[in-house]
């Protein structure tokens, strides 16, 4: 799986842009915003990117000037300007629908249209606005907005809960990543997760589907590990249950093992179910030897906490 990291590419694959978006400062212009003034020296006023084929109405550049009111970063204000030789020789109102965060923003020109992409501060949400212009007028022509990252994890919850293998198999040989991931993988997240998957193996096991059961398990773990890998990166075990047990307890989110290891003593007992009475048992020694590890780690930690109290 290619966890890529890229903003560019969760925003390409949403919105249709081709450009980064910008980390910019909003700064008001010191002189007013006329016709004829001086094209103000501010990053509020953005340039539109790959606009060489639109109409230019005898300017030589076209940007995008936002008004920020000057308690917050966020708009919907905003002017078309036509620049030349440095002066403003036209000025014309963008309807801008959505709000903007001009502290991360960026304006392109794709398939002929003015492209408004703002994304939201501390997370990967966005927004797009599309705008066609004529060298007169501009007009909306159309708005769109996601989460790329919320999308990832909501496609990882609804894989544990009921969705086929193949379905998992498939969506992890795409690209998909998570910006900001604490604000997206957690330990509540990964916790709703196995629940999920758990609570649709018990109907299933409740219904007399043993192995439907098994393979639901299955899919939710490894649902959950790939969650975790969005966030923290891959895992080096590659052997069950030793590499979920790993994603569940890697730096960042160290799941407690009172919370997976009845997951998994279920997921031995529907296997025994199911005839699989080696696999089971191998299932039942990792979580033994998982709990026997951390109970005397925690004991060394406890003593070397004694030892430093001592001194």
């Amino acid at each position: 799986m290619n966890l890529k990291s890229s903003l560019l590419s969760l925003i390409t694959a949403s919105s249709c842009a081709s450009a980064p978006l910008l980390v910019t400062l909003p700064v008001r212009a010191e002189t007013p915003l006329t016709v004829g003034a001086a094209v103000p020296d501010t990053t509020c006023n953005v340039e539109v990117a790959d606009g060489a084929a639109l109409k230019k109405a005898g300017a030589t550049t076209i940007s995008v000037f936002f008004e920020s009111p000057t308690d917050s970063s966020f708009t919907k204000m905003a002017w078309l300007l036509g620049t030349k030789a440095g002066k403003i020789i036209w000025k014309k109102p963008l309807p801008v629908k959505l709000e903007i965060n001009t502290a991360k923003t960026d304006v392109v020109c794709r398939k002929g249209l003015i492209v408004l992409l703002s994304q939201y501060p501390g997370s990967a949400q966005y927004t797009s606005q599309s705008f066609s212009w004529d060298g007169t007028k501009a007009l909306l022509v159309s708005t769109k907005s996601g989460d790329p990252s919320q999308e990832a994890v909501d496609a990882l919850l609804r894989f544990a809960e009921k969705g086929s293998r193949a379905q998992l198999d498939a969506w992890n040989e795409q690209d998909h990543a998570v910006m900001y991931p604490g604000n997206y993988v957690t330990t509540d997240t990964l916790l709703k997760l196995l629940n999920s998957g758990h609570r649709a193996a018990l109907a299933l096991d409740k219904a007399g589907k043993d192995a439907a059961a098994v393979e639901r398990m299955e899919i939710c773990f490894d649902a959950s590990q790939t969650l975790v890998e969005l966030s923290c990166g891959g895992v080096d075990q590659t052997k069950t249950p030793s590499k979920w047990i790993a994603a569940w307890t890697a730096d960042g989110i160290q799941l407690p093992v009172d919370k997976w290891a009845p997951l998994l003593k279920d997921y031995a007992q529907f296997l025994q179910k199911c005839g699989k009475h080696k696999q089971s048992q191998n299932i039942l020694a990792d979580i033994s030897k998982q709990v026997t590890r951390g109970s005397t780690n925690k004991s060394e930690q406890a003593t070397d906490a004694k030892g430093t109290s001592q001194n």
